[in-house]
C-alpha cells in the first residue's frame, strides 16, 4: 500500500518499536516527582549551591553536552562544569528573566525531556534566542545526569565558559 503523501510503500515507513513505548509513559505522580527533583536541582544551580545539586544526583552522574560532543562523568566533574557555566545561570533564572520559554515537556517512566529557549548574551555582544533540548534520565528519585542538545550559538557560549582546559580532565571525554 502506498503512502498518500510520499507515494512510497507505507509498510516501509512503519516504526514497530514505537508501538511498544506506550508502557513506558510515566504516571502523573511519577512525572510530577521527576519534575520536582529536576526543579530542586535547577534551583540549586541558579543559587550557586553546587554541592546542594549533588543531593539530586546519583553517586556517579553522567552529563553529555551537544554539539560540543563531551561526556562529563562523576561528581567532581559536574561540580567544575557547574562552576564554569554559572555565569550564564542568571540568563536562565525565571526569577530574573522574562525570556525563558518551556516549549514542550514530556516524561517516560524513568526520563524527563524538556525543550526550551531563552535569550542569551553572546560573546560578540549580541543577544540571541537559543534553543535547548534536555533529556534527563532517572534512577528512582535521583537524576542520572543530563543529555543536553543546544543550537550552535549556545554551544559556542558553553564551550567558551568551560574553557579548553576543561577537556583535559580525565573525567571529561570526547564522544
Amino acid at each position: 500500500m502506498n503512502d498518500k503523501l510520499t507515494g512510497r510503500d507505507s509498510a516501509a515507513l512503519e516504526y514497530p518499536e514505537l508501538a511498544d513505548t506506550m508502557h513506558s509513559i510515566a504516571s502523573q505522580e511519577r512525572a510530577a516527582r521527576m519534575i520536582e527533583v529536576n526543579m530542586g536541582y535547577a534551583r540549586c544551580f541558579m543559587n550557586g549551591d553546587f554541592h546542594g545539586m549533588l543531593d539530586f544526583l546519583v553517586d556517579v552522574p553522567v552529563f553529555e553536552m551537544h554539539p560540543l560532543g563531551i561526556r562529563i562523568t562523576g561528581r567532581d566533574a559536574v561540580l567544575e562544569r557547574s562552576r564554569r557555566l554559572f555565569p550564564m545561570a542568571s540568563q536562565n533564572d525565571t526569577r530574573t528573566t522574562q525570556h525563558h520559554q518551556i516549549r514542550a515537556s514530556t516524561a517516560g517512566e524513568d526520563v524527563l525531556i524538556h525543550e526550551f529557549s531563552n535569550v542569551y548574551d553572546l560573546q560578540d555582544g549580541t543577544q540571541r534566542r537559543c534553543y535547548t533540548i534536555a533529556v534527563i534520565p532517572f534512577e528512582g528519585d535521583k537524576m542520572v545526569g543530563e543529555r543536553v542538545y543546544t543550537d550552535q550559538h549556545l554551544g559556542r557560549l558553553r564551550e567558551r565558559l568551560l574553557g579548553p582546559d576543561f577537556l583535559d580532565r580525565p573525567d571529561v571525554t570526547i564522544l
